[in-house]
Formats: structure tokens, sequence, C-alpha cells
């Protein structure tokens, strides 16, 4: 019998065959990277779960030198030795955001890159002080004269906005959630540290911190004042005054009855016990049964005060440092009219009810750390993460 050619009497075994391998290789093939998200900015689209978060938008950037720590400082002839020389501190820098040292690792500090790329260095985006510089420098003075011992660095302020996700029109009609502009505050930052020793016959640069050390030495004519802090402070306002009857400032219109629950996305609903908003399951009761009160349209959004049925009382932003991170939100009086009991709602597109509530006194949103039980509601600079602060508001 010759060998040759032969057809295939089992093409659907053939055919099983082919289908196993290219599977194989399909497993053994490395996969696609997945598609990273894109960052925040405007016009950007956004999802649900961001209507809780904010993140800051760097709009301006300046950088001047400064001197923090400072001593003058002779040296006779012959001195050629390392000397240790204690230093004064003339200020103090500390990083703030919106107006806010006190600031929770969800809030975004990768914009300062932004403000990095505006003034050309390196800034500090971290939590941090120039009080962390040591104070005492060690030093060879190699030339006899009057020097002056400095530690320093740029400190950089600006004008931040805000970017908070919600519902934007298209051009076609159509609405969808985007990034948007938003007010925010300032923000206070500064860039490396510098050190070293200058005489006021060194050619140094202009605007530069050893420039800055040659004015508290003196050299161009009274040495410099001495400085101290002048970090922004964080942010307050005045408590406002609690009138002994319930009153809505002009302008707000209340639901009729209160017909409206928060609910977060395990199910439980925003509630007030022993006066502090928190979450709990779902009973329907005076606790948990809300309505709003919708006042005038004042930067592209209307100011909304949230009153709940038990006492009738108002949400509320108050007592102590209102705009402590984490702070508490409660409902401990009848509705003022002040401030602090305005909050404005993010919604989702159409046929969602969907919101994220921001706090109109302190700029903070609100939500829980947790999806617990008796978890309670606070308020961050940034929100929260995974969407935790969106509510979906509905009709009881």
């Amino acid at each position: 019998m010759g060998y040759g050619t032969h057809s295939v009497r089992h093409p659907r075994l053939l055919w099983c065959l082919l289908s196993a391998l290219i599977m194989l290789l399909g497993l053994l093939a490395p996969a696609a990277p997945a598609r990273a998200a894109e960052p925040p900015a405007p016009g950007v689209p956004c999802t649900s779960d961001d209507l809780s978060r904010r993140h800051p938008w760097v709009e301006t950037a300046v950088s001047v030198p400064e001197i923090t720590h400072f001593k003058g400082y002779y040296v006779t002839t012959g001195s050629n030795v390392d000397q240790q020389v204690t230093l004064m501190e003339q200020t103090v820098i500390t990083v703030a955001v919106m107006n806010n040292v006190q600031v929770t690792a969800n809030f975004d500090f990768s914009a300062l890159f932004k403000a990095q790329a505006l003034v050309q260095h390196q800034v500090t985006k971290t939590t941090a002080t120039t009080k962390m510089f040591q104070e005492v420098i060690t030093w060879r003075f190699t030339q006899p004269g009057f020097y002056g011992v400095f530690k320093g660095t740029r400190r950089v302020t600006g004008t931040m906005s805000t970017l908070n996700c919600g519902l934007v029109s298209q051009s076609d009609g159509t609405r969808r959630l985007e990034w948007m502009v938003r007010p925010g505050g300032s923000y206070t930052t500064f860039g490396p540290l510098n050190e070293g020793a200058v005489r006021c016959e060194d050619v140094v640069p202009e605007r530069s911190v050893m420039k800055e050390a040659q004015r508290m030495l003196g050299c161009f004519g009274a040495p410099a004042a001495p400085k101290r802090e002048t970090t922004q402070p964080a942010e307050k306002a005045a408590e406002p005054a609690t009138p002994a009857v319930q009153a809505f400032p002009p302008g707000f219109v209340c639901e009729p009855g209160y017909g409206k629950k928060f609910i977060a996305k395990n199910g439980m609903a925003l509630s007030v016990f022993d006066k502090i908003a928190q979450l709990r399951e779902f009973g329907g009761h005076s606790k948990q049964r809300w309505r709003l009160c919708t006042g005038p349209d004042t930067d592209g959004f209307p100011e909304v005060m949230l009153q709940v049925n038990i006492d009738n009382r108002c949400l509320e932003i108050g007592g102590g440092d209102p705009g402590a991170e984490g702070k508490i939100v409660a409902a401990t009086t009848s509705c003022n009219g002040g401030t602090n009991q305005r909050f404005v709602l993010y919604r989702d597109v159409p046929g969602s009810t969907l919101v994220g509530i921001q706090s109109k006194y302190t700029g903070s949103m609100l939500g829980p750390d947790a999806l617990n039980s008796h978890e309670p509601i606070r308020q961050y600079k940034g929100g929260v993460e995974q969407g935790l602060g969106t509510f979906s508001l509905e009709p009881l």
C-alpha cells in the first residue's frame, strides 16, 4: 500500500480541535491593558459614584522666596572648621488646601501638580509644615565676615476652584454627568528646602532665597522684620444667630409635607437619632422623613434646606469648628435660616434619583465612612470614596 494524502473522515472532530487550540492561544496571549479612568477635569464625564466627590482645580500660582529660619553670624579671620549655628524661626509655612490645613487623604493633593507646573519648580503635595525643618545648621566658613545663616524655601499660593460631578446639558439637547467647575478657595504650599550662609558682598540671583537672606542680614538697609505664621486660617464662618421661632430665608419654598427619604447604597436611610445624622434601617418613622425647602439659584445651583420630620429640625453644620474634617453632621435646632443649614444637591441624569450633598457653609461633601447601621454622616473636603455619599432621593 502506498503512502499518500487522505481525506479527513471526521470534520466535526477537526473543528473542535481547532476551536480548543484557538481558546488555548487566547489564554496564553497577554491581556490587553485596562483603560485607565480619565482623571477629573472640566467637561470630563463622571459617574453617579462621583456625586459625593470633590476635586481641587488650581487656577493661579505665585511663588515667592521665604526665610523660615535665620541668624546673623560673624566669623573672624582664621576660622576654617565646621561650626554649628542655631537659627531662630522667622515664619512658618503650612500646606493648606481650600483654606484648611486639616485635610484627610481622601482629598486629591495631586491637583498641586498643576501649581508645580505653573511655578516651574517642585512643590509639597501632602500635609506638611516648615516646622519639620531642624533649626541647627552645620557650616564651614572659609572667609571672615558677617554672614546670614539661613534655611528657606519658596512659598506658593494661589486660587483654586473645585470640580464637582453634576448634570450638564449638551449641545445636542441631551444631558450627562460631567465634572463641572464650582466655587473653591485658596491654597498654600512650599517648594524644596534651601539652606546655607551668605554675605552682603556675595552675588546671588534676584528673587532667590539667598537674596532674601541678604535682606534679612541688612545688606540693603535695615534688616527685615522677623515674620510669623501667615498660613491661611481654617475655613470658618460666624455662627449664625438662632431665632426663637422657626424661619426660612426669603425666597425659600418648602414642599408640602415630609414625603422624601434619602437611601444609601446599602438600602439604609439618612436618619436623625439623638440629633445626629446617621444611617439606620428604614422604618418610615419621623426620624427618616424629610422635606426639601428650595431657595433661589445663586451660583448655578439652588440652595436647599433639608428638614426632618422629628421636631421639625434642619440638617446643619455647626458647633465648635464647623470646618473640621470628619465633623459629624447634626440636626440640633429648628430651621432658622442660618448659612450652616444650607446645602447643594448634585443630581444624576433624568430618570435617576441619585444625589450628592454638599454643605454651602463649608464646601464639604457629606457621607458616611462605611455602610453600617448607626454610622454617622460626616463632612469631608474631598468627599468620601466609592460613592458612599451618593444617596437615592425617593418619595415615601
